[in-house]
């Protein structure tokens, strides 16, 4: 679990991207590309600001930015509809690496990607046919949510739990299946009912799901709605119970409230990304990043969970990294 090495968010950080460098490939110093600097942009489907998928990819950008000193630029909002538009502004202005920040950049960038074979594309999560100018990397969302899932099966008093998730789409599911999966693991008398809203961002409606979940008489609740995240959790401190956040720390949300969150370290492989470009070692195809590549666990605990809790999720980790626990990837919903 990340919480042990890295009791800041700035050092967790470092130590996962230097874990990641064998998985990726990043390795020796890093090279100016040709003899310019290298350019690359970023596409996000939501506000890069106050939530935490995308937050992530733009941290991973800006890190991009100070340690491979590239050139960056990026667009918010991103609809589908624009999407290969956007993608065809930035190849035609010289940058050299593209990374679509979600599962829904995938279809358009293999469409595109042959017609502009000097540039690289990325689409994280992203799960289409791979040109050889396309690169796919798949997080284990399954994974982090399964050991948040075993936080939440020894924490509930009720063994009534709830989660919020935005749009049903492959990871997201993925990620809730997950949590399913390892609050059951740990908790066969317990619950769990999912609500997706639909959106990343519509906060209303994020609000009104967690609102209704709480009504029930659950007593945990979790939460993978980006935009709508904060808001989720808001309603778990106005209603006194526990909140599990999403993708980075969220803690600061509701400091005793949130027991912690599953995250997933996208920037740290965003940047080593950009250092394949960079040392011309990128190479296409669907790399997998999961507990065993320290890329998906748990935040820190914050001193909200007790020991004997930590001790059974640590347990659950190495389980999981060691193979002798395999997490079902589930991308479409099941009952509870």
């Amino acid at each position: 679990m990340f919480h042990r090495s890295w009791k800041k968010s700035r050092v967790l950080g470092l130590v996962l991207a230097s874990c990641l460098v064998f998985a990726v490939g990043a390795v020796g110093p890093t090279q100016v590309h040709g003899a310019t600097q290298l350019k690359v942009a970023m596409l996000f489907s939501a506000p890069v600001t106050g939530n935490s998928w995308d937050g992530n990819g733009y941290r991973g950008l800006q890190s991009i930015k100070q340690i491979v000193h590239a050139k960056v630029a990026y667009t918010e909002s991103v609809q589908l509809a624009d999407i290969q538009q956007a993608l065809r502004n930035y190849a035609t202005q010289g940058y050299d690496l593209i990374f679509g920040n979600g599962f829904e950049y995938g279809q358009p960038m293999s469409q595109i990607a042959s017609r502009y074979p000097k540039v690289k594309f990325v689409a994280i999560t992203g799960a289409s046919s791979t040109p050889s100018n396309l690169q796919e990397p798949q997080f284990a969302e399954n994974q982090a949510g399964y050991l948040a899932g075993v936080v939440a099966g020894l924490m509930t008093k009720t063994n009534k739990i709830g989660c919020v998730g935005g749009q049903q789409l492959p990871f997201v599911v993925s990620q809730l299946e997950g949590f399913k999966l390892g609050v059951k693991y740990v908790n066969k008398r317990a619950s769990v009912h999912v609500t997706y809203t639909g959106s990343f961002t519509d906060v209303a409606k994020a609000k009104q799901a967690a609102t209704a979940l709480v009504d029930t008489g659950i007593d945990v609740l979790c939460q993978k709605d980006d935009n709508g995240g904060p808001a989720i959790i808001g309603v778990a401190k106005s209603r006194h119970i526990w909140a599990i956040g999403d993708s980075q720390d969220q803690n600061n949300l509701a400091p005793k409230i949130v027991l912690t969150s599953a995250v997933i370290n996208s920037p740290a492989v965003i940047l080593a990304i950009a250092r394949q470009v960079a040392n011309g070692t990128f190479k296409s195809g669907k790399p997998y990043y999961g507990v065993q590549q320290h890329a998906a666990g748990l935040s820190s605990y914050h001193g909200l969970v007790p020991a004997r809790v930590a001790k059974r999720v640590a347990q659950v980790e190495t389980l999981i990294a060691q193979g002798k626990i395999k997490v079902p990837l589930t991308t479409k919903p099941t009952n509870p």
